[in-house]
Parts: structure tokens; C-alpha cells; sequence
């Protein structure tokens, strides 16, 4: 683990600002397994990102824990990690901060 140097982590670092440090890893951190076998973390604890289209053609992006199919699960732990810009760059976050980092709203989503 390194601090960022790829320029499309360094934008996400950029977006983050310094509260937020955005690493790198020689392994892959494509999925939420890869990702948390390289962090040392649980897959429960990585934040995994879904895109939607709500019935009115709008785009809905849930974030969810890397463990579960969709669920707000995610909200339960102190710390989470997710993506930077590559399939090898991540930033630890708390859930809390989610919401204003993405201007969005905690909700319950499941398949219906």
C-alpha cells in the first residue's frame, strides 16, 4: 500500500481533498474480495458502488456493503473502503461520510 500516483487516483484525491487519503496496492482491487484481501479488511466492509435506473429513467447509485447483494448494512461499521479512480486505488471512509461526499440519502433498497 502506497499513497496515490496514477493521475485518475490523483483525481479522486483531488475531489477528496486532504481529509481523505487515496492508497494504491500492487494487487488488484477490482472486486470487494480482492479489495479486502489487500487492505486486510472484510468484504462487508468494502463499499461497492450499483447503478440503477429508477422507473422514471433516472439513475439511482446505491452504495453497498462489498458482502450483500443491496442492503444498508453498509452503515453499520466505523470505518469503510472504497474505490479511487482505479482498479487498484481505495480511501478509508466512515458511512457517515457518504452522504454529504455524495450528496445522497440513506435508504433500504431490496429486490422486490
Amino acid at each position: 500500500m502506497k499513497p496515490a500516483t496514477s493521475p485518475s487516483a490523483l483525481k479522486v484525491q483531488a475531489a477528496l481533498g486532504p481529509r481523505f487519503e487515496v492508497l494504491e496496492f500492487d494487487a488488484g482491487t477490482r472486486t470487494a474480495e480482492d479489495a479486502a484481501a489487500a487492505i486486510g479488511c472484510t468484504a462487508a466492509e468494502i463499499a461497492k458502488s450499483l447503478v440503477f435506473r429508477a422507473a422514471s429513467g433516472r439513475p439511482v447509485l446505491v452504495v453497498a456493503s462489498g458482502a450483500h447483494r443491496i442492503d444498508e448494512s453498509l452503515m453499520t461499521f466505523p470505518e469503510v473502503w472504497a474505490a479511487a479512480g482505479t482498479p487498484n486505488a481505495v480511501f478509508r471512509l466512515t458511512p457517515a461520510d457518504l452522504v454529504p461526499l455524495t450528496g445522497g440519502t440513506v435508504a433500504a433498497v431490496k429486490r422486490q
